[in-house]
């Protein structure tokens, strides 16, 4: 399914997902913020979704999720989104590695905090995606990520593999290589110019753009991945410039393009 998080375009949510089933995608990764900021409550954004005939592939992020030093304030912050799943009927949580300068330097707390919460999301009916992002003061890299969701193995966790993170880093892909495919939950795609000297935050913010438009390994990732038999959702997930004056309707019908061009590559039609 092709997927947009719906940070990579501006204007109020319930104009962007009226851009983006316009645009033909058939799936939505919603970004807590824009619920948020909307002129409608997350019921509304519900109705609006399932009018559309869309289906939300995650609600994100969660932010420092691991590590914290206060599990029951993490239990009542994973509480309170998955009541907002459900009112937009999506399974799917992502959450994000800390970066917080209070995160602990602990892998067995963050192995018992991501257990604790893989559960409490599990028997509820929901999942949680793991996502070590490239500025995580501790855990940073997909291969200490995946460490962790195979460590807690629990059917409530699993992993969440972007490509601007991993390829950022010049992070070594024979590991997402071998990932068993049941332990991605979500993929996100994004690339960027090459910055010797950025701080990956402000790079990641500021200078994402659509695959082939950078300079990462956009065609390493998607061979790993693709030796991972993975199939489920892929999501562009870019940053709208606040002071783009973008068309929202021309930038999402060339996401989905970009999304048909990497489709073709992960799962090539064959001709006789």
């Amino acid at each position: 399914m092709h997927t947009i998080a719906t940070v990579s375009l501006g204007g109020d949510l319930m104009d962007k997902l009226d851009v983006i089933a316009q645009a033909g995608f058939g799936g939505v990764e919603i970004y807590e913020p824009d619920i948020h900021h909307s002129r409608a409550s997350a019921f509304d954004v519900g109705q609006k979704i399932r009018a559309l005939n869309l289906k939300v592939t995650a609600l994100q992020p969660m932010k420092d999720v691991e590590a914290t030093g206060n599990l029951k304030r993490q239990l009542e912050r994973l509480e309170v989104r998955l009541a907002m799943m459900g009112a937009l009927n999506t399974s799917l949580l992502l959450a994000c590695s800390n970066s917080s300068p209070n995160a602990h330097d602990d892998r067995e707390q963050a192995c018992t905090d991501l257990l604790a919460m893989a559960e409490f999301a599990h028997q509820r009916g929901f999942r949680i995606g793991f996502e070590a992002l490239s500025w995580g003061r501790y855990i940073n890299s997909y291969r200490q990520a995946l460490d962790l969701v195979e460590t807690v193995d629990h059917p409530g966790l699993g992993l969440v593999l972007d490509s601007f993170h991993i390829l950022a880093r010049r992070e070594p892909l024979d590991a997402l290589a071998t990932i068993d495919a049941k332990r991605i939950f979500a993929v996100q795609l994004a690339d960027a110019p090459w910055f010797e000297e950025e701080s990956y935050l402000h790079w990641s913010r500021y200078h994402r753009c659509l695959p082939y438009a950078g300079d990462l390994a956009i065609d390493d990732f998607l061979a790993a991945l693709k030796q991972t038999g993975y199939n489920g959702p892929l999501s562009l997930e870019l940053f709208h410039a606040a002071k783009s004056a973008e068309n929202s309707h021309v930038r999402a019908s060339d996401c989905k393009r970009t999304l048909d061009r990497v489709e073709a590559k992960l799962h090539p039609v064959e001709t006789t």
